[in-house]
């Protein structure tokens, strides 16, 4: 199970004292998607009864259900390396999912979409890294997408402080359960990138 949120921001605030945290960075406007985020045309509830009450906050995501994405799959293939050095580096951590891109250089991770996500839906993701390095300065690219639909991304200034990324965006059409979602991360450097969940709740 993923740890509850309000315990990972605890422990975030609680590892960031004497620190200024950074504001999370976004693709510009943070009350929607950087693209088009999947489609889907059913008008019924999660529970499968037409006309009854909207679904609640739920997860999309389970931390132990990543799995590496296949080259043909990826949504980012167009900044994909070959080969692909990912073997090690990736993983359950403390509760969330964490990259480490010393032993990760291009992570590209997919698992089903766990519940519905319903046209109008606020999706929120909860993600931290610890400090960022390179040798010189560089940029990380973070994203989310929906089968081959980008809901979300965004480019890290590296160096960098710790940080809590936490943004939000409102799904423009319905994702049914099992569609893909992807879970991307490269960057220059030695760094650690942790996905806390990813969240859908009513409007």
């Amino acid at each position: 199970m993923v740890m509850p949120r309000a315990g990972w921001t605890a422990m975030v605030l609680g590892a960031a004292v004497g620190c200024t945290e950074p504001e999370p960075p976004s693709t510009g406007d943070s009350s929607g998607p950087a693209s088009t985020t999947g489609t889907g045309s059913s008008s019924t509830t999660g529970d499968g009864e037409s006309g009854a009450e909207p679904d609640g906050e739920r997860s999309l995501v389970l931390v132990e259900a990543w799995a590496p994405a296949e080259a043909e799959a990826d949504p980012f293939a167009a900044e994909r390396p070959d080969p692909v050095e990912c073997t090690l580096g990736w993983g359950e951590e403390t509760g969330a999912f964490e990259v480490s891109t010393d032993l990760c250089l291009y992570g590209a991770f997919v698992q089903p979409t766990q519940a519905v996500v319903h046209a109008g839906d606020t999706v929120e993701l909860v993600l931290l890294h610890d400090a960022l390095y390179a040798i010189e300065p560089a940029t990380a690219h973070l994203a989310i997408a929906f089968g081959a639909d980008v809901a979300w991304q965004t480019e890290l200034t590296i160096p960098a402080e710790p940080a809590l990324v936490r943004p939000s965006w409102t799904a423009p059409a319905e994702i049914p359960a099992g569609t893909p979602v992807h879970f991307h991360v490269h960057n220059h450097g030695v760094n650690n990138y942790r996905l806390v969940d990813l969240i859908a709740s009513p409007p």
